[in-house]
């Protein structure tokens, strides 16, 4: 159930709601809030979107830190990545669950080696994703969308 009930309420109450007392989660959630506008600054709702969108994938504390630890290889320019996927369809909230259990992989190669992730335009031509199998017959491999290679002479 969603714990972000008022869009009155503070970002500090916000951002301990959303890592329930954890130390890495909170510093993930606040470098979302602190990055968000310079890594991905055509979303519409600015740092509040990617913490919406933990909400409602029901993601809290423990899952976060995981989320960008283990899954987005502790780059926020991933978890953002994977959020704006999910947010674009690209991706299943299940498949973003299932990486955070550890019973999916998320395959982020797209998402790396260009020069224009930092700044957060993301490639709307790349409209699906690929499964493919991963070494452990539990787990399945999710590719993400691109970065479009050409934002770089805008």
């Amino acid at each position: 159930m969603s714990r972000i009930t008022d869009l009155n309420m503070s970002i500090a109450d916000v951002c301990v709601m959303l890592s329930d007392n954890n130390p890495g989660a909170l510093t993930v959630v606040m470098g979302i809030v602190q990055q968000a506008k310079t890594i991905d600054p055509d979303s519409v709702m600015g740092y509040l979107g990617p913490l919406l969108d933990l909400d409602t994938l029901e993601l809290y504390g423990p899952d976060i830190w995981i989320l960008y630890k283990d899954v987005c290889g502790e780059d926020l320019v991933m978890i953002l990545g994977v959020l704006r996927a999910r947010q674009l369809g690209l991706i299943t909230d299940a498949s973003v669950k299932a990486a955070v259990a550890g019973t999916e992989v998320l395959d982020s190669s797209g998402l790396t080696g260009n020069d224009c992730q930092r700044r957060g335009r993301w490639d709307s031509i790349y409209m699906h994703c690929t499964v493919r199998k991963s070494t452990s017959p539990r787990r399945r491999r999710v590719r993400l969308p691109r970065l479009a290679s050409t934002c770089a002479a805008e």
